[in-house]
Order: C-alpha cells, then sequence, then structure tokens
C-alpha cells in the first residue's frame, strides 16, 4: 500500500497473510488488514478526500511468471469493494498500462524500483523484499501521472 498526501508519499508498506491459506481466506485476511489500515485514517482524512487506486492485473501469466489470475482477481475485486464500503473513491490502473512508465513495453520490476526509489527517496527499499510497496507507490503516481516518462506523455489515468 502507498499513502499519498498530494503528490507526497507519506506512507509505503506491504501487508500479507500466511502463505499455508486457501487463497480465498488469504485474501480475505488481506482485506481485513487493508480494510483496518485504511479505517485507521478516517479520524485524519475525510473518506471523500481519499482517493484509492487499485491495480487491474494483467500480464501474470507470461512464460515463465506462471500464476493463477483467479486468486488475484478476487483479491482486487474484494479490495474495491472493501474500499467502496468505507466511502473511498475508487480509480483502476490497468498493470500493462502504469508498469510501461511512458515505453511501449512494460519495464521489469526491479528497473521499477529504482525509477521509484530515484523518485521517491523516502521509499525504503530495504523494508521491501518483494518490491510490491514500490510497485503500490508505482500504480498511484501513475495515476497521478507524476513518474518519470510520464509527466508530458500521457493523458492522467485518474
Amino acid at each position: 500500500m502507498a499513502l499519498f498526501r498530494g503528490h507526497t508519499l507519506l506512507d509505503a508498506s506491504t501487508i500479507s497473510a500466511k502463505k499455508n491459506k486457501s487463497f480465498i481466506l488469504r485474501t480475505l485476511n488481506i482485506a481485513d488488514a487493508v480494510v483496518e489500515y485504511m479505517d485507521s485514517m478516517r479520524g485524519r482524512i475525510s473518506p471523500r478526500d481519499i482517493d484509492v487506486v487499485i491495480e487491474i492485473p494483467g500480464n501474470q501469466n507470461r512464460p515463465g511468471r506462471q500464476r493463477s489470475l483467479i486468486p488475484i482477481g478476487c483479491s482486487t475485486g474484494v479490495l474495491t469493494y472493501a474500499a467502496y464500503n468505507l466511502g473511498y473513491r475508487i480509480h483502476l490502473n490497468p498493470a500493462t498500462l502504469w508498469t510501461r512508465m511512458g515505453t511501449s513495453r512494460g519495464i521489469a520490476k526491479e528497473k521499477r524500483t529504482v525509477i521509484i526509489r530515484n523518485r521517491f527517496p523516502d521509499y525504503l527499499l530495504e523494508n521491501d523484499k518483494g518490491m510490491d510497496a514500490a510497485d503500490a507507490i508505482g500504480v498511484a503516481a501513475a495515476w497521478m501521472n507524476i513518474l518519470p516518462g510520464m509527466e508530458d506523455d500521457q493523458e492522467p489515468l485518474g
């Protein structure tokens, strides 16, 4: 998850659940943790002032990276519904678009993380082993049109 105020990164972290659970229980546990985090913002930020940007999965089944889109799609749906129930504005950002970062092809996660680290010096890579927090920053920053290579080349996604 990445939390911004305007274009300033306030927080970036990953939320996970035990991997020994079925994917649906794991998805629900992650959704509960996300809801708890977002709900903790209610005292400081009005729900009508919060935009939740959720990545629409894509390309996860390409050769060499075999992953089922069913658990990923379930997670996306559960998180979207949870944010909606909390009263937040929801925006969906396709992975196949934002990961290009202004190029014609997707950029590898490791390279995206370097770009994000350079753009957001408060992001701590050492706390983000799977680089998922970097991707959360990227999803939101691309929607805000503030990633390098995206500032002038395309319409804002939001």
